[in-house]
């Protein structure tokens, strides 16, 4: 009984990690090219790209906490990528269409 047990818990585990690899390899095949910092900045200033802290006040993260952030193109259009500690300092992540801060839902 204890070796089924821990044959189930493997393969839940492996169908768990697939799915989280599997998601991770359909954004980074869908983004496109990425801007350079001063790309981003200017596009801010220009009001063409919505700045980071519209975009917390949005979406409810902390700008004061986001690291690796850039910004690429998915079909077309820019979105922000980047990483956030929460309170309790599990990192997530958020991909944001620039111009709006709609999240990107992938397809």
């Amino acid at each position: 009984m204890k070796k089924i047990s821990y044959q189930f818990g493997g393969l839940a585990l492996a169908g768990i990690l697939f799915l989280l690899g599997g998601v991770g390899a359909v954004q980074a095949q869908a983004a496109g090219p990425c801007l350079d910092n001063r790309s981003i900045a200017a596009a801010v200033a220009g009001g063409q790209f919505r700045s980071l802290t519209q975009l917390a006040q949005q979406s409810g993260f902390n700008p004061q906490q986001t690291f690796n952030l850039r910004v690429c193109r998915i079909n077309g259009q820019p979105y922000y990528y980047f990483d956030t500690l929460d309170a309790y300092g599990q990192t997530r992540t958020y991909v944001l269409r620039a111009t709006d801060g709609v999240p990107y839902i992938g397809g």
